[in-house]
């Protein structure tokens, strides 16, 4: 049977009443009636009526929904002409210890981390050392499992290990090469390109020897030796090879 029910909304935060609505509808399913109130209310709410014992009940369900009306149908057919009060209660969708439990949560997770993060770095400097000793002792192949483990557990000074002499013995061995291009990729190539790149000294020497590359191959081959002085005195007169001559004699 089709019947108008009328409703009086309240909705209320914390015990206080924000707003109050009134609205006839026809035959509302619990589906209906809460999308209308979701128009009305921002965020998390719950749905309720006072029962003819004086408790709020909530509502989820059309069978509670359907409880409501046949209580309220009760009262009315008995003369009195009420509207359906239902009461909406605006939630943050927390319970007053979920935000501590979060933060509680969050400390222990952070100290966890940090604990094992202290762990692994104790137990990366360990097998750093037991790699040291085990290059100093001729031991190649431990010396590359202890570094490799230390590497593993997080050791991230290449600036160290590129100058201990403790691993002088293993760094000219292909798994040293291995280790670092794996661990430290850009460091070892950036490392590689500068000490195959020139000095400026030894730049200023191989620009002299191309520029007077006759002269030095004429001097070469008298049996003299073109070092820097040579080349220095080469520049000095200009590339006249009896000028040179004559001054390195003249300073022997």
């Amino acid at each position: 049977m089709n019947m108008n029910i009328p409703l009086k909304v309240m909705v209320t935060r914390s015990g206080k009443v924000d707003s109050m609505r009134r609205i006839t509808l026809l035959n509302p399913s619990f589906e209906v009636v809460s999308e209308m109130v979701k128009k009305w209310v921002a965020g998390e709410f719950e749905l309720g009526y006072k029962d003819d014992e004086g408790d709020i009940i909530i509502m989820d369900t059309d069978v509670e929904w359907e409880e409501c009306l046949r209580l309220w149908r009760d009262v009315t057919s008995q003369g009195f002409k009420a509207p359906l009060r239902l009461e909406v209660r605006k939630t943050n969708n927390q319970n007053p210890f979920s935000q501590t439990e979060k933060v509680v949560d969050k400390v222990r997770e952070v100290a966890e981390r940090f604990f094992d993060t202290a762990i692994r770095r104790s137990q990366a400097v360990t097998f750093y050392n037991q790699s040291c000793d085990y290059s100093l002792d001729s031991k190649p192949e431990e010396a590359f499992v202890a570094l490799e483990k230390s590497l593993e557990l997080g050791y991230v000074s290449f600036r160290h290990i590129s100058a201990d002499a403790d691993l002088d013995p293993i760094r000219g061995l292909p798994q040293f090469e291995v280790l670092m291009k794996r661990f430290f990729k850009r460091e070892f190539e950036e490392a590689s390109k500068r000490a195959t790149e020139p000095t400026p000294e030894e730049s200023a020497i191989l620009s002299l020897r191309t520029k007077y590359a006759l002269e030095v191959s004429s001097l070469e081959s008298m049996g003299l030796v073109v070092d820097e002085n040579v080349l220095n005195l080469l520049q000095k007169h200009d590339g006249f090879c009896e000028k040179v001559i004559e001054e390195v004699f003249a300073s022997s």
